[in-house]
């Protein structure tokens, strides 16, 4: 048998591939290697190559019982790649595109999500990889950026429905169960402050934004609006 025998590898860009079975040269026999991600592989050795190929194939089986064909193999950081390119890039050419600010946030937001998770297949994530997801992302971040991770996901598992890839969202599911993220209360100026701010602004062309945002409380983009 050649040095290494195996199937072509016929997985897209980012998956795993299917390993293979080779002589092993320093102990004699063959050896067989399965990648299961995440530097995690299942591996043997046996002294007859059919032996060595039947335990290859067999293990390879294991570990792709159950994916669906159309979406086993993608990983979180495909369906990312894939959003930006189908979903962002037609937003931008249509005549509603997303501010700077919000695709500066989104590339924030996948760059926390993609750091750890980025190679998990989207099988993968069950309801208590969600929870642990969450947990890490407040404590290295903050609450705020651990619910803007969630809300994202939520997105990107609802387009993988759209496009075949899995069968339900599991970041819906799994969120009524994830503490419930609570914007910190605004000190609001005093209200001399507020009287020094009215005197400064009365008179200006922009004397009636100060005075909305005074009375309503309303940010900066929506005084603008």
């Amino acid at each position: 048998p050649p040095k290494r025998k195996g199937p072509v590898d016929e997985t897209p860009e980012g998956a795993w591939g299917d390993g293979g079975v080779w002589k092993d040269k320093s102990r004699g026999g063959w050896r067989w290697s399965v990648p299961l991600g995440h530097g995690r592989k299942e591996s043997s050795r046996r002294m007859a190559y059919a032996d060595a190929f039947a335990d290859w194939r067999a293990a390879l089986d294991r570990r792709n019982a159950g994916l669906k064909p159309l979406g086993g193999t993608r990983t979180l950081a495909d369906l990312a790649r894939e959003y930006r390119e189908q979903v962002i890039t037609a937003r931008q050419a249509s005549s509603s595109p997303f501010a700077p600010n919000t695709l500066r946030d989104l590339t924030k937001v996948q760059q926390h999500m993609l750091h750890t998770w980025g190679k998990y297949r989207l099988q993968e994530f069950n309801a208590q990889l969600i929870l642990d997801m969450h947990t890490d992302l407040t404590k290295k971040h903050s609450s705020y950026m651990a619910k803007r991770v969630m809300t994202h996901m939520h997105q990107l598992f609802n387009h993988a429905i759209i496009w075949g890839y899995l069968d339900k969202n599991i970041v819906a599911i799994a969120r009524p169960t994830l503490p419930t993220y609570t914007p910190k209360d605004k000190d609001p100026i005093p209200m001399s402050e507020a009287r020094k701010l009215v005197a400064y602004a009365q008179g200006t062309k922009h004397f009636l934004l100060y005075l909305t945002g005074l009375v309503y409380g309303f940010r900066v983009g929506e005084l603008l609006a």
